[in-house]
């Protein structure tokens, strides 16, 4: 019996049209890693497993990474990717006061100062990378975020 054309795109739409539709309020919430690291981990994968992210109704978020830094900025929601872009800076070295600066002063200030320390291309590159747009991937069910090898649920 020959396929009926009709009954195919009838079970296709029920298929792929029950999925549910993640809306940008579904994605508010503080969002973390789903699981602590390995013992075995290195200092930065413990660190980097303390990282948050906290999506806001007003389309603002603050991402809390490790060692004291902190970035603010605005996010928005398409095709299953959540963008963040990074507007402001929050650092704090040593025992000193925490500053807050737009994220270019920030990261130049920064660059310059691993420039005069002879950090390695590979960690200034890292660094200047929290200046740009950061793409976060969303789950088909908007359950879980995927972001630099790590998944995140809200929690």
């Amino acid at each position: 019996m020959k396929p009926n054309p009709l009954g195919l795109f009838a079970i296709a739409l029920i298929i792929f049209g029950c999925a549910p539709k993640i809306k940008d309020a579904d994605l508010v919430g503080t969002w973390k890693r789903d699981r602590a690291p390995a013992a075995s981990a290195s200092n930065d994968e413990k660190a980097e497993s303390q990282m948050t992210f906290d999506l806001q109704a007003d389309h603002k978020y603050v991402m809390k990474a490790p060692y004291d830094i902190s970035l603010k900025g605005d996010w928005s929601y398409e095709n299953h990717e959540v963008t963040l872009t990074p507007s402001t800076m929050t650092m704090k070295f040593g025992g000193m006061k925490a500053e807050t600066k737009p994220v270019g002063e920030m990261i130049k200030m920064l660059t310059d100062l691993a420039n005069q320390t002879q950090a390695s291309a590979s960690d200034i590159k890292d660094m200047q990378s929290l200046g740009e747009p950061q793409i976060i991937k969303v789950d088909q069910d908007g359950k879980s975020l995927h972001f630099e090898g790590m998944t995140l649920i809200k929690g």
